[in-house]
């Protein structure tokens, strides 16, 4: 009989330009920055990044020896290689034996050493983790008005990974569809006031992944100050990523300030939040999808947003150092209430606030055929797909923009603000901060 035995030589982050590896990293972080540079050097080439393990096989021969029994153990064959999975998020493959701390919510204790035998149970729990130590979720499993606080972070070369895990007899393994629901994390209570913590989950530390989750807060009680409400909290981080997290606003809509933001990403100097990953994840009944401000090397991609009060994405460009190098690629925008599919604000000052960003390859969809991201499905106050209303070298290639009553407006003549007749693509609508060095290329409007 055969005994195969696989061990892993090297876990490895790809950069491709069109379909050819470009080069090699062994971590995300100098992954993701090399993709954002090929992305602003090379507007029009398409730039992904991959993780993948080389392995490699040995086929061992089972058995003893002698006359009519198998032939003596040993080594028949070594296969080298590349596994070929395309890896969505640090941390190890889905359904692989993982390690860290576990915590259920219907069979822990925090009395207990947060094992996979003896799980921990509540979110406040996580406190006790070790540095570099991920943090696993059971599957189907619910947090009721519990906030999930990430103080401890990664390395340079492995990020903490904060997911979902199933039980497979009593080993954890890395949750995958099929195996239950994502771990939720149900913030039902909302918020009161606009107090400082005003979020659901915050992650106060460097190289963190947040994966296979689903995060809900409820309606707010009070009517201003949406800023600063947060499902996903990341102030002035280095290396965050969030892969395939499901971010759920309100219960029952109403037309208040209140009702949160998805994930807000700021940074304040001398500190800012630098090497930013949003991706796989779905987001619905929010005031921003994702709200950015004092960020730097940011990538968007391959998200769903959809019945969205405000901007889905809103690269405010406020206050210093601003925004820089943010990439908005693949994503799915639908269904706003009164504002934008992406916007850039130049704080006021022409060219000012946000510089290399790359709006390419989404698909802006409104519902109805009213408006682009607005739809109907909540209202018609809504305004633009894209609205650049500040910023510098901004690169608007190969989207898709449905259902938009006019195209194109680049008049900078500032009236479009909450403006009855919505534009695919909205150039300079806020005075004096009229965008520099803008390009729109191969765009669909329909």
């Amino acid at each position: 009989m055969y005994k195969p035995e696989l061990t892993a030589k090297g876990r490895y982050y790809r950069v491709y330009v069109d379909g050819v590896e470009t080069t090699k990293h062994t971590t995300e972080r100098e992954a993701s920055e090399s993709s954002i540079n090929q992305k602003i050097d090379n507007p029009d080439a398409h730039v992904v990044y991959r993780h993948d393990y080389e392995v490699e096989v040995t086929l061992h021969i089972a058995g003893g020896g002698g006359v009519g029994s198998p032939p003596n153990p040993g080594t028949i064959a070594q296969i080298s290689g590349t596994s070929g999975l395309v890896i969505t998020g640090s941390g190890a493959p889905a359904g692989l034996p993982i390690t860290g701390r576990f915590i259920s919510s219907s069979t822990g204790n925090d009395g207990n050493p947060g094992t996979v035998a003896s799980p921990w149970k509540t979110l406040s729990a996580i406190s006790g983790a070790s540095p570099g130590e991920n943090i696993w979720l059971l599957a189907d499993d619910t947090w009721t008005n519990e906030k999930l606080t990430v103080t401890h972070g990664g390395s340079f070369q492995d990020h903490v990974t904060v997911g979902t895990y199933y039980l497979d007899g009593g080993t954890g393994r890395k949750w995958i569809e099929g195996q239950g629901e994502r771990a939720y994390i149900n913030y039902s209570q909302g918020f009161d006031s606009a107090e400082d913590g005003s979020e659901v989950v915050s992650v106060q530390n460097d190289f963190v992944t947040l994966q296979d989750l689903k995060v809900h807060t409820g309606n707010h009680t009070f009517t201003t100050g949406a800023f600063v409400i947060q499902v996903i909290d990341v102030i002035g981080r280095d290396s965050v990523t969030v892969d395939n997290v499901e971010i759920v606003g309100w219960t029952t809509f109403a037309e208040t300030w209140g009702i949160g933001t998805g994930i807000q990403i700021t940074g304040f100097q001398p500190q800012n939040s630098t090497n930013i990953v949003v991706k796989n994840c779905t987001a619905y009944n929010l005031y921003n999808f994702a709200r950015f401000a004092g960020a730097q090397n940011q990538v968007y991609e391959n998200n769903l947003s959809y019945d969205i009060f405000h901007n889905h994405y809103f690269v405010s460009g406020i206050g210093a150092p601003h925004d820089f190098n943010t990439v908005i690629q693949n994503n799915d925008i639908r269904n706003s209430y009164r504002s934008d599919g992406v916007q850039t604000s130049g704080g006021g000052a022409q060219g000012a606030g946000n510089r290399n960003v790359l709006i390419r390859d989404n698909v802006f969809f409104g519902g109805d055929g009213s408006d682009v991201d607005a739809g109907g499905a909540l209202g018609t106050l809504a305004e633009n797909a894209i609205d650049l209303k500040g910023g510098a070298e901004i690169n608007i290639l190969r989207n898709i923009i449905s259902g938009v009553e006019g195209d194109f407006d680049g008049d900078h003549d500032g009236q479009n603000q909450q403006n009855p007749t919505p534009n695919a693509i909205l150039v300079g609508n806020e005075t004096g901060a009229t965008p520099d060095n803008v390009l729109i290329r191969e765009n669909i409007i329909f």
